[in-house]
């Protein structure tokens, strides 16, 4: 019985610590006229700008790409480079940003430290804090109209200096659950 409440526990761990990420979907949307069923095949339209930066690299949009086309290519759709039905296009944005952050100020009397508020209360100060808001958006883009299909768009902040806090394959995990939600949902509204 202990070891069937070990499988439990652990088992939940995993899906909590999966679905747990820095990145958030901040913002999503779709064509309700588009028929989300008639796509069947996928292209990458080829990148334009890239900055080279921390935030936006050569190697991190391959490592995005490749794990969106495989996560996509799971779900039934075909990788075809010719005549595809759907385009995607990979946007990568950041800026850095600044906020205040209160934090507590140590209250001393006679060398001896007291953290207890009702002898002496807590004083703040404000210090500024740098961090860079990173933007990730894969729009879907029909082929024969050229008209936007869908978007979704992940955000996160990350601490100036930090590394990018998630691994590329929970971002695109989450924007293809977003995708599919989407489509599920055109689906059902129609």
């Amino acid at each position: 019985m202990k070891n069937c409440f070990k499988f439990i526990y652990i088992g939940l761990l995993i899906i909590i610590l999966q679905s747990c990420t820095a990145y958030r979907i901040i913002d999503s949307g779709y064509d309700a006229n588009s028929g989300f069923s008639k796509y069947k095949s996928f292209s990458w339209l080829p990148v334009i700008d890239t900055t080279n930066s921390r935030y936006d690299n050569k190697k991190f949009r391959e490592a995005i790409i490749n794990d969106f086309t495989k996560q996509i290519i799971i779900k039934k759709y075909v990788l075809e480079l010719d005549t595809p039905d759907f385009y995607l296009d990979l946007n990568i944005s950041y800026n850095n940003q600044t906020r205040d952050e209160d934090y507590i100020v140590p209250q001393y009397h006679s060398y001896v430290y007291y953290t207890h508020p009702k002898y002496y209360p807590e004083t703040y100060a404000t210090k500024t804090a740098y961090y860079v808001e990173n933007y990730i958006t894969i729009n879907m883009i029909d082929r024969r109209t050229n008209q936007l299909i869908s978007s979704v768009t992940s955000e996160a902040d990350i601490d100036s200096g930090a590394e990018i806090p998630d691994t590329f394959n929970s971002i695109t995990r989450n924007i293809l659950r977003k995708f599919l939600k989407m489509k599920k949902y055109a689906a059902s509204s129609n």
